[in-house]
């Protein structure tokens, strides 16, 4: 007689290909052929893995009759540092990326959602969020007490703020423009409802591969 467990076997088989499979996803991306920070390769790979994301949480649901999906900021913090990983690889570049690291061994020291070091010694530092609809007036200070934070022990280190999307807050003013420390993917669109099918992605704000040569630039 076949048990719950027994049962919900293959269910468990593919929550546990989802990290499983991740160093082969990652030794399957460092052979593709369109990796150019100058296009749209990066971006459109990340926006699908957003877009499968949502779409699995929209499904999950309906059939459950749930109200709210699984935050996604912790799976857009894990799609964007594997993609800098993999950018970093193919850019040959002598550095290493991490996720939720602290930058020093200090009680209630800076732990930016992703960092890119040299040894010892953090060099940029990215905080992610999926859109900045409950901060959307306080958003820009926070950035700069962090930024001070990261410069009392690393004044070399530059970080960046990147959104998911500028829905439900507006996205980014005019007086943003010449900051090239902030990026917004998706003008006013969420992942699941944009066309990746086409060569051209519309609704893109800022391309990932714009962030990234940002980044490689101060390295």
């Amino acid at each position: 007689m076949p048990t719950f467990a027994d049962l919900d076997y293959e269910y468990r088989r593919i929550l546990h290909l989802t990290g499983g499979y991740l160093p082969t996803a990652f030794e399957n991306a460092l052979s593709a052929d369109n990796a150019n920070l100058g296009g749209i390769e990066y971006t459109r790979a990340i926006l699908w893995r957003l877009k499968t994301y949502y779409s699995a949480q929209k499904q999950i649901k309906e059939f459950i009759g749930k109200r709210y999906s699984a935050p996604a900021s912790d799976f857009l913090v894990e799609t964007v540092a594997f993609y800098l990983k993999v950018a970093v690889k193919l850019s040959g570049l002598d550095v290493e990326v991490a996720s939720e690291k602290t930058i020093v061994s200090r009680r209630g020291a800076l732990r930016p959602d992703i960092t890119v070091w040299r040894k010892q010694e953090v060099l940029a530092a990215i905080e992610c969020k999926t859109q900045l609809g409950w901060n959307r007036d306080d958003w820009q200070s926070d950035f700069l007490i962090r930024e001070r934070k990261l410069s009392e022990y690393f004044p070399k280190a530059r970080l960046f703020l990147l959104v998911m999307t500028g829905s439900n807050w507006g996205g980014l003013n005019a007086s943003h423009s010449n900051h090239s420390e902030f990026f917004v993917l998706l003008k006013n669109l969420w992942p699941i409802d944009v066309d990746l099918e086409s060569q051209y992605i519309s609704g893109v704000n800022h391309r990932i591969e714009q962030l990234f040569q940002e980044i490689f630039s101060g390295l």
